[in-house]
């Protein structure tokens, strides 16, 4: 029980307990449990013998905060960064429920492979990709009713409303030491003073630092 984003299948096969089924009273549970425990989504397993011939497995998984949309995949990430599962797979059904209403990365970088199911995602992207998730139109003074987050190789993270026709705020590239996650709330407070009353005007504000912002405007009509 709870293989929901798993699925049973993955479960049997992870066992491998064979044909014909090994003698219950010999079963190593332990080595049963490390084996559920290498599956992506297993955040916890428990796995029982019940005599004279039953095994109970009960599975915890790992819960999705954010959905990174890449190369046609749609990969589910939990709070630690982990890539749990691909909503976008054929006959990933119960991925693709847990994945809407999560907020999407949208990662449009053409020479980078981008994050693997089982592997983390690099510790820097998901501190931008969180703090940049996290942000409502009113935060940066916008009047749209929701906000998109994505990453382009030319420009690197931006962000922009969900409706026709937006702005588009370059965030820019971050590094460790270089232009650092941390001054995210700074750009954002500069993003709505360069916004308020005058987001319908903005095409385009390039937050080049903390405090040094520009935009462009919209050509008149």
């Amino acid at each position: 029980e709870g293989a929901t984003l798993t699925g049973e299948a993955a479960v049997r096969s992870s066992l491998a307990l064979g044909d014909p089924a090994p003698n219950a009273f010999t079963l190593a549970t332990d080595a049963l449990r490390e084996r559920l425990l290498a599956l992506p989504a297993v955040a916890d397993a428990d796995v029982r013998v019940a005599l004279p011939g039953s095994l109970a497995v009960r599975v915890v998984e790992r819960e999705p905060i954010l959905a990174w949309k890449h190369a046609g995949r749609l990969l589910l990430v939990d709070a630690d960064g982990l890539v749990i599962a691909d909503a976008a797979a054929p006959g990933a059904a119960a991925a693709a429920a847990a994945a809407e209403g999560l907020p999407v990365v949208d990662d449009r970088r053409e020479g980078d492979a981008g994050p693997e199911i089982g592997a983390p995602v690099d510790p820097l992207e998901l501190d931008v990709a969180t703090r940049l998730l996290s942000l409502r139109p009113s935060d940066v003074g916008s009047a749209a009713p929701e906000l998109r987050v994505i990453v382009r190789d030319e420009d690197g993270w931006t962000v922009r409303p969900a409706v026709e026709e937006p702005w588009t705020a370059v965030f820019g590239f971050y590094g460790p030491v270089i232009r650092p996650p941390t001054m995210i709330p700074e750009q954002v407070r500069l993003l709505r003073s360069l916004l308020l009353d005058r987001e319908a005007t903005v095409l385009r504000a390039i937050l080049a630092g903390e405090r040094s912002g520009t935009f462009t405007e919209r050509p008149e009509p």
